[in-house]
């Protein structure tokens, strides 16, 4: 997706968008984040990696036990044609971001690769084996993702599953944000990008790189099937922890704190 006044000649800062699921997919629709990024200036880039639907059961189940393997392969091939068809897309000037399992692809992809400047992981999938305890669709949904239960899992499951790809790459510039009453991706899976963060002592204050939503739910980070997050709710309106709230602040470009939440529904 080109950004908004786009100029032939010219090169532009570049996004590249992972969504959710990870059995979710892309598609040729209106997206209102694509839009605020590409109001913003920056183009966009996204694609349907293995583990997404519409292709097929074996191409969404070449996922499973492999976060981090085929997948991560196929969005860096998609960034790289990208670049190959689009001059205008400035190598330099990367970033990369997503929601959910997609923030989990980011975390890993910033931990294997210096190709991007700046990336955002939000309410992101950090850690499988303690997602299967706290999570609403944990003790379903991390089994088959793992390929069986947490128990069971070997060494390579778990380096997958945990946060373990911090220890690789740069995540200084990766902003964590989460919000407190998501019960898809408990902020508990923000803890654990936090503290293995800390642990490592990188550059930058901690305080920079993670930031809690208080009082919010899911649906203020998603919304709808091919979002950068799981496609979980329909409208935007209530979602899991059954909250209404207004969804403009996160398309907001903007580092100040978020204000008190009003208690509103």
């Amino acid at each position: 997706m080109r950004p908004a006044g786009f100029v032939a000649g010219q090169r532009y800062p570049t996004l590249l968008s992972i969504h959710g699921g990870p059995h979710a997919q892309y598609g040729h629709n209106f997206f209102d984040e694509f839009q605020v990024y590409a109001g913003a200036g920056y183009a966009v880039v996204y694609t349907n990696p293995r583990g997404s639907l519409g292709y097929g059961e074996a191409f969404a189940q070449a996922v499973v036990g492999d976060w981090g393997g085929g997948d991560y392969a196929d969005v860096m091939a998609a960034l790289d044609e990208a670049l190959a068809r689009h001059p205008f897309i400035d190598p330099e000037r990367l970033g990369v971001l997503g929601g959910s399992y997609g923030g989990f692809l980011t975390s890993w992809t910033v931990g294997h690769t210096k190709r991007f400047k700046a990336a955002c992981s939000e309410r992101a999938v950090n850690c499988q084996y303690t997602m299967f305890g706290t999570s609403d669709i944990g003790s379903s949904f991390n089994v088959v993702e793992l390929g069986g239960p947490p128990a069971v899992g070997g060494h390579g499951a778990l380096h997958r599953a945990f946060a373990a790809h911090v220890r690789e790459g740069h995540h200084d510039a990766a902003p964590n944000l989460h919000s407190e009453d998501d019960l898809r991706c408990p902020i508990e899976q923000a803890e654990q990008l936090f503290v293995a963060l800390k642990k490592l002592r990188r550059r930058r204050p901690l305080r920079a790189l993670s930031r809690r939503e208080p009082r919010e739910c899911r649906a203020r980070a998603s919304r709808a099937t091919g979002s950068s997050g799981f496609a979980t709710s329909s409208s935007g309106s209530r979602d899991i922890s059954g909250r209404r709230r207004s969804r403009l602040r996160q398309l907001e470009l903007d580092p100040r704190p978020a204000p008190e939440a009003t208690g509103e529904p």
